[in-house]
């Protein structure tokens, strides 16, 4: 009877232990974010209130910063118009040079929170 007494305690655990297990939670969505002004320094690139809410047509090749889209959990809503975070979560871009060598451009590699990027010419 002991025996089974143990046996049928430890798979009781294992059952419950698993139960109540997290699944951690990751990105469930994107959104698109379109760089508004019209110099594409590094800095310019990588400041993040320069970026808003919505996406353009991006023409190749790729030597502007023109779209980028962004995991959910650096963006939040205000009002109905989504925006970058400002803390906790919040974006950073890393911008290099575009295909025409003077403008930048963001770094999908090396910035947090970008999935993809669109550039412009």
């Amino acid at each position: 009877m002991k025996k089974y007494l143990f046996g049928t305690m430890a798979i009781i655990f294992a059952i419950a232990a698993v139960a109540f297990t997290r699944v951690p939670k990751g990105p469930t969505a994107t959104f698109p974010f379109r760089y508004v002004p019209s110099i594409y320094t590094q800095s310019a690139v990588q400041t993040n209130s320069n970026w808003t809410s919505g996406s353009v047509s991006c023409p190749s090749p790729p030597n502007k910063a023109c779209t980028i889209w962004v995991a959910d959990i650096y963006t939040h809503l205000v009002g109905t118009s989504r925006v970058l975070n400002t803390t906790g979560n919040v974006l950073i871009i890393k911008a290099i040079r575009g295909a025409n060598g003077i403008d930048y451009v963001p770094d999908v590699a090396t910035s947090t929170g970008i999935s993809s990027k669109s550039d412009k010419s």
